[in-house]
């Protein structure tokens, strides 16, 4: 193998490991909850929905509306947000 061959596959081999995110901690959650939603947060915490686990976060907003935000805690994607009654 050439070493311009050996420097490509290193960079792949970092650059896949980049792709691996740790976990959503939960002020992370909180902090992207409430970009999306600005006000005060009344609850945040960890649980299991459907087998996932997710972080919970409500929120009474500046809009006058409460929210629950939850997202996935492994990817921090957004599983489902939703205004509360």
């Amino acid at each position: 193998m050439t070493i311009r061959h050996t420097l490509f596959a290193l960079s792949l081999l970092a650059t896949s490991s980049l792709a691996l995110a740790a976990p959503m901690s939960m002020d992370e959650a909180v902090a992207k909850a409430t970009a999306a939603h600005p006000g005060e947060v009344i609850k945040a915490y960890q649980e299991v929905k459907r087998g996932q686990e997710v972080w919970e976060v409500k929120i009474k907003g500046e809009d006058g509306n409460r929210w629950e935000v939850y997202y996935a805690v492994e990817t921090g994607e957004l599983v489902k947000e939703e205004m509360d009654d």
